[in-house]
């Protein structure tokens, strides 16, 4: 770890890392609790509009790209934030070619 590394980026970067988890443990938490798989490769049993789904279709998304950007400030790797804008980039195309799609908006979206 370089010396020269800020330490509030580093706390930011702690924070950040934490609160992603946590977000992640609430989306599992609660998906459990309306007995419907996380595995998108099973056929959801309810669609769920509670908890992080609230906020965010995607929380699974949102507190992965959370706690990775977490970790690439705690850890010192600015570059890895790259490496997220081409998966969030990725995210935002497969939502866009899914919902674009007629076919999905009659049916729930399955992963293949």
């Amino acid at each position: 770890m370089p010396a020269s590394a800020d330490p509030g980026l580093r706390i930011l970067g702690g924070l950040l890392s934490v609160c992603g988890v946590a977000g992640f443990v609430w989306m599992v938490r609660t998906m459990k609790r309306f007995k419907t798989p996380i595995n998108n490769s099973k056929v959801p049993t309810t669609l769920v509009e509670a908890g992080p789904y609230r906020l965010t279709r995607n929380p699974m998304y949102l507190f992965g790209a959370v706690a990775y950007s977490g970790l690439a400030l705690l850890l010192v790797l600015p570059w890895s934030l790259a490496l997220l804008r081409l998966f969030l980039h990725n995210a935002r195309c497969r939502h866009v070619l899914v919902s674009t799609c007629r076919c999905h908006r009659q049916r729930p979206h399955r992963a293949v």
